[in-house]
This record gives C-alpha cells, structure tokens and sequence, in this order.
C-alpha cells in the first residue's frame, strides 16, 4: 500500500508542469488556528515524511510553539511548512529545535525551505536562545547543503535514528550573543564611568598630539645661522639626535665647513 501511494504520488509529480520561479508568489503565515490548519499541516507531513506522527506530537508543538510554526502557501494550496519548539535543555542552554520542515518536491529550488527556516531562527534568537539543533536523515544530500548554508555543523552522527533503519545527523547552530554595551541602562554607574574614562584619554592624546605639533612647527620655523651651530646645547635643547654635526645630520639645510686654506712660502 505504502509502495503504490508513493508510485502514485512519483507519477502525479511527473505530470506537472516544471514551475517558472517568477511567475510563483507565495505567502508566509504563521499558525494561529487549529480548525483550519492543523489538518493541513498533518496531510503535508505525512505525504512527504517518512516517520508518522499523530495529531497529539503536531498539538504539543503547535499548542505551545505557534511562533514557530510557519506554513507557506502558493495560492490555496499549502506548499512547505516548519514547526520547532525552544525551551530549556537539560544541559543548561535555552535550545531551539526544528523537529518538522517539508517542502513539496515541485517547489523545493524556489528557497522556500531556507526563508522557513531563516524565520525561525529569526524567532528564536530574538527570544535569546543560545542554540538551534534538529535531525537530518545522513543521506539526504539537499537538507544537508540547506542547513550548512546557514551555519549549521554536524554535531554527532546518531546509528538507526529512524524508523527505516538509517542513522542521522544531528546539526547544530550556535547564536551569536549581542553585546550587552550596546543598550546600556540609564542608572549604569560602570558604564558611564567608562564613558567619562575615554573622554579623559581622548582629551589627553589630543593635547598630546597638540604639543608635538607645535614643537614641529617651531622647528622648522627655526632660522639657525652658522654661529648658532655650537657643539654642546644645539641638540641637546632640541632633544634631537647628537651623534654628529648638523650640517651631516640634515643635508641642504646647513652649510658644510670650508676647508681651511693652504698658506704657501712667499
């Protein structure tokens, strides 16, 4: 029965159509009523999942999680959908989970899997959790380049994790944490101690840069004559290098000595 479903399903795929992306507009909604979608959620599942759920595992976590759960539709048929849950594991992290993504096969290359997915993250970190894992069939070549995409790594490989047999990788994703300076509280005597340090640092170099500007300047306004070129105070007062004569030390600027001249017998 189970062979001749999925025959039937292969073969009713193959008639469609191939889809143009630009002439598909799809709508995002989010979960908000059980009587007219739930029963949606569960026929799209079922058809394109292998493991069975019943409608008690979709209420426990469209009942307690309905912000994350996420259903695009392309005009009145119900194409893709996601359902997570976020809470306290056991190991002391506030973890997001995506226990359920299906998108229909005919609209798989359009991204809807990755904005159903990207709208849960979104979701989830907003609430401050710390993390996002889930399950992935080991094979499934597709799910796994989705996942790596958007910063998922292979955290363990789990043997026989499915009904059929085959083993899973279970993926994680660590959020980054917004640093807490950017909104600091008004009553925040550290911070604005902070605050009031770096304005006296910045204060302090400006002056700094300030006073060694106006010593550059002085020195290049300097009109030095060679009877100011002495041996002891010239580079000492200027705090400028005294390993030799000036005229050595700045070429162009101060004439070399003239060599003395040769007196000749008369």
């Amino acid at each position: 029965e189970e062979a001749a479903r999925e025959a039937a399903r292969a073969a009713a795929e193959a008639a469609e159509e191939p889809l143009n992306p630009h002439d598909v507009e799809i709508r995002f909604e989010d979960y908000h009523d059980e009587d007219t979608q739930i029963q949606v959620i569960m026929d799209l599942v079922d058809n394109e999942l292998s493991e069975p759920y019943n409608i008690f595992t979709y209420r426990y976590f469209v009942n307690n999680w309905p912000n994350l759960t996420f259903l695009a539709w392309h005009g009145d048929k119900c194409v893709g959908v996601i359902i997570c849950k976020l809470d306290h594991h056991k190991s002391g992290t506030y973890r997001g989970y995506i226990a359920m993504l299906v998108v229909i096969k005919r609209y798989r290359k359009l991204g809807l899997g990755r904005e159903l997915v990207r709208r849960c993250l979104t979701v989830m970190q907003r609430e401050g959790a710390d993390e996002c894992v889930l399950e992935v069939e080991y094979n499934n070549e597709g799910a796994l380049r989705l996942y790596q995409s958007l910063g998922f790594i292979r955290d363990k490989r789990l043997e026989k994790y499915y009904l059929n047999g085959h083993d899973a990788f279970r993926m994680k994703l660590r959020f980054k944490k917004p640093c807490p300076w950017h909104e600091p509280q008004e009553d925040d005597g550290l911070f604005k101690a902070g605050l009031e340090f770096l304005e006296k640092e910045k204060e302090k170099t400006r002056r700094q840069m300030e006073d060694k500007s106006e010593l550059a300047e002085a020195i290049r306004n300097m009109d030095l004559g060679k009877e100011d070129v002495g041996e002891e105070d010239q580079t000492l007062g200027l705090g400028l290098w005294r390993d030799g004569p000036l005229w050595l030390q700045y070429p162009g600027k101060y004439d070399p000595p003239k060599p003395e001249e040769s007196s000749s017998p008369s």
